[in-house]
């Protein structure tokens, strides 16, 4: 019996140089967004967003796999958090986007061995993986953890964040169906481009400002997701699950990288759940009227 030696050394050599290519651009992404953000005070959402870009662009022109995008993109997420030390800020900042991109590489592992597990198709997974990496750096390099609330949920900034996600899902979704091709760089593209145009949002009163720029961009996120589902409906109930669990978790974990997209996965997975309920409730109310609708015609006489 022969087995196909070059298949398989040359299947071995593409996942080695895949794997190459997220630790390399993950890191990327971290450190270059947090860098910004951290030592050089740039925005988080314009930083990240100019930096994903730019990493849509390159996996484009040199036609590189969309892991390497992709992982550039997460690791953005991350580097949006902040590193709260007093000093040799810029090593600390380098050693989270490590961290980071170990996280990343073993995630994408996980995403190709179980693309469930993985959250496959779920937008604002990005995000997940970027929270679990800077939580992991957090927690046992900073002895950081979720802070007790000073402050109560603010309905006017929850609205806020709702009306922005809502039209970034919007945006994102169509601008993804105008593009010749649903690829991952064209979605990191459509996300990023978005970001930016919600950053414009920085130049106003601060607090509308900002939440309005953080909202369209997490709604960006959402509609990363499977075209397929990206309907005004699911945008709807995702973003407004995704904005009252943002508005949540920065009463805990604010700063902290990842946010946007973990709370935008939460709404995607809820909402894809709550349809598929409400999907077969109605399958089921559907069959149930077409078998009383034929009792009825069959008790009818001749």
């Amino acid at each position: 019996m022969r087995f196909p030696v070059n298949s398989i050394s040359t299947r071995s050599a593409a996942r080695t140089s895949e794997c190459i290519l997220v630790f390399v651009f993950g890191l990327a992404g971290a450190a270059i967004t947090a860098i910004s953000v951290n030592c050089g005070g740039a925005p988080p959402v314009f930083a990240s967003a100019i930096t994903g870009l730019c990493a849509a662009c390159l996996g484009m022109f040199f036609r590189l796999p969309g892991c390497a995008s992709l992982a550039a993109f997460s690791g953005t997420f991350a580097g949006m958090g902040l590193v709260h030390v007093n000093s040799h800020k810029f090593a600390w900042v380098l050693m989270m986007s490590v961290v980071v991109a170990g996280v990343l590489l073993a995630l994408h592992d996980l995403q190709q061995r179980h693309p469930k597990l993985g959250l496959s198709g779920v937008g604002g997974r990005l995000g997940c993986f970027a929270f679990a990496g800077f939580a992991l750096f957090s927690v046992v390099a900073l002895r950081r953890f979720p802070a007790l609330p000073l402050q109560s949920l603010e309905i006017q900034k929850i609205m806020w964040t709702f009306f922005g996600m809502v039209l970034g899902a919007t945006m994102t979704a169509e601008f993804r169906r105008s593009l010749p091709a649903d690829t991952a760089d064209h979605n990191v593209m459509a996300s990023a481009i978005v970001g930016l145009v919600g950053s414009v949002f920085l130049i106003c009163d601060a607090i509308f400002g900002q939440t309005l720029a953080l909202g369209i961009y997490a709604g960006s996120f959402v509609g990363m997701s499977t075209l397929a589902v990206v309907r005004p409906k699911f945008i709807l109930t995702s973003c407004a699950i995704a904005s009252i669990v943002l508005g949540a978790a920065n009463l805990f974990l604010q700063g902290w990288g990842g946010l946007l997209g973990s709370a935008a996965a939460c709404g995607v997975v809820l909402a894809q759940h709550l349809q598929g309920e409400a999907g077969r409730d109605g399958r089921v109310l559907e069959e149930t009227h077409r078998r009383m609708r034929s009792a009825e015609a069959d008790d009818r006489p001749g």
